[in-house]
């Protein structure tokens, strides 16, 4: 392992080693920053050392960062109070996807990092902004909304927000009221444990590497080229390559990892918490990317999305999902909550980019998704039905767990190929079977349903 890893640095592309290189500078950065006090000098000292990091990682790229922050600040300075949230939101989302369209032309089916991968989660940040600027006017919202309100922000917190080193290189989504708590060194952030927040900064960085390593074993053996090159072979059984899908991910859980390890030594992502006993706790869930165990052990897509790519999984929760309707009446409406959950996935979309893998891939999600709410009613619907329908529902219940975990290979699969031709190349040589039992499975539900159609009207009621 320890040749496979030396023989791979060796061998580095240039965007992953500056990608290397900045995260081991920035590392000792974010732990020094614990040692600056006074608001002022902490924007200064963030502002800075982003800058020179994101110029230094995506060269002379970065300047879109500079121009679209302007722009969007001009935009927030001079849009209606009331609309800018959503102004602002497609202006960057519409940026975004020009910088999506302009990759596809030079570089088709390429998975090297350029300014799209932190622009994507700059765009969150404009967006969230724009919705908090916006709540900042407006006394009769939610809790939640009330939390994150902005009522105004200077330019030097604006620069300093979008530049921020601990999540200059690739994220994670870090909310502007969390910030100004972290400058100010307020709340979740007074009086930091310097040798806690190096401590589990350590860890999450060794960890990332212990990723990196098995990835790196691994890697001749997985993922498409390797599928196409020995699936139907003699010597490898087809069923253990389909499977080896399974440690694709664990590309994504290095850089997830890498980017929380500065979050975590920076005492960005440090949490204070009460537990049940009203004693004082702490942890490292403040600033998250990715809750692995969860993510490996949940049968539940919807559990799997609230752990994976965590901050953004929220920003599409706060700032898509519950402000396509403003009242919260609305979400009891389950037509309602069924429409708002389809606007996410298309803005989802929009932020993944414009292969139509992606599109694929995001039209099984919400397959499967409504798969799972639907399976939720069943259950209310037929606790006191016969036990042929229990026996049923259980079955259902072992087959969704099959697919969850013989379908996220296929997702993978999918979100590998890229190119679409390889996409209906894989999925046929697969006879299309995960594609097919989900299907199945809506409409065995969807029959179901209509069949107790009396008891859901009058659960609706209740």
């Amino acid at each position: 392992m320890t040749a496979t890893i030396l023989s791979f640095l060796k061998n580095l592309p240039d965007d992953q080693s500056r990608l290397l290189l900045s995260i081991m500078i920035t590392f000792p950065i974010g732990f020094l920053n614990n040692f600056i006090h006074g608001e002022k000098q902490r924007k200064i000292y963030g502002l800075i050392f982003g800058f020179i990091i994101q110029i230094y990682m995506y060269q002379y790229a970065a300047l879109h960062i500079l121009i679209s922050s302007t722009l969007t600040l001009i935009i927030i300075k001079l849009s209606d109070r009331k609309r800018v949230g959503w102004i602002t939101t497609i202006y960057g989302f519409t940026y975004l996807s020009l910088l999506h369209i302009y990759r596809m032309i030079y570089d088709y089916g390429g998975w090297s990092m350029d300014i799209t991968t932190i622009m994507m989660s700059t765009v969150c940040k404009f967006s969230s902004l724009a919705f908090c600027y916006s709540d900042g006017e407006n006394h009769n919202q939610s809790r939640y909304r009330e939390k994150y309100a902005v009522k105004n922000f200077t330019l030097l917190e604006f620069f300093s927000y979008v530049y921020f080193y601990p999540v200059c290189l690739m994220g994670p989504f870090l909310e502007f009221a969390d910030y100004i708590d972290y400058v100010k060194e307020s709340n979740d952030y007074k009086d930091i444990p310097k040798i806690k927040v190096l401590k589990n900064g350590i860890l999450r960085l060794l960890l990332g590497f212990f990723y990196a390593a098995v990835y790196l074993t691994v890697k001749p053996y997985i993922g498409i080229s390797f599928f196409w090159e020995n699936f139907g072979g003699k010597y490898v059984p087809d069923i253990l390559i389909y499977y080896s899908f399974f440690f694709q991910k664990y590309r994504y859980y290095t850089a997830f990892l890498f980017a929380e390890s500065i979050c975590y030594v920076s005492g960005l992502s440090f949490r204070r918490v009460t537990t049940e006993n009203n004693k004082q706790d702490s942890d490292f869930q403040k600033v998250k990317n990715i809750n692995i165990i969860a993510c490996e052990t949940t049968t539940s897509l919807a559990k799997f999305f609230q752990n994976w790519n965590i901050s953004i999984h929220l920003y599409l929760k706060r700032y898509i999902h519950f402000r396509v309707y403003d009242k919260e009446e609305d979400y009891k409406d389950s037509r309602k909550v069924t429409w708002a959950k389809s606007i996410t996935f298309m803005v989802s979309g929009f932020w993944h980019g414009f292969y139509p893998s992606y599109y694929i891939l995001f039209s099984h999600f919400a397959f499967f998704m409504a798969i799972e709410d639907s399976m939720v009613l069943l259950k209310k619907v037929t606790q006191s039905g016969t036990n042929y329908e229990k026996i049923a529902l259980k079955f259902l219940e072992i087959f969704k767990c099959f697919i969850f975990f013989t379908g996220g290979c296929y997702m993978v699969g999918i979100l590998d190929s890229l190119h679409i031709s390889d996409m209906y190349k894989f999925m046929k040589l697969l006879y299309f079977l995960p594609s097919i039992s989900v299907l199945c499975m809506m409409i065995i539900i969807k029959i179901w349903l209509n069949s107790r159609s009396k008891e859901i009207k009058e659960l609706k009621k209740k």
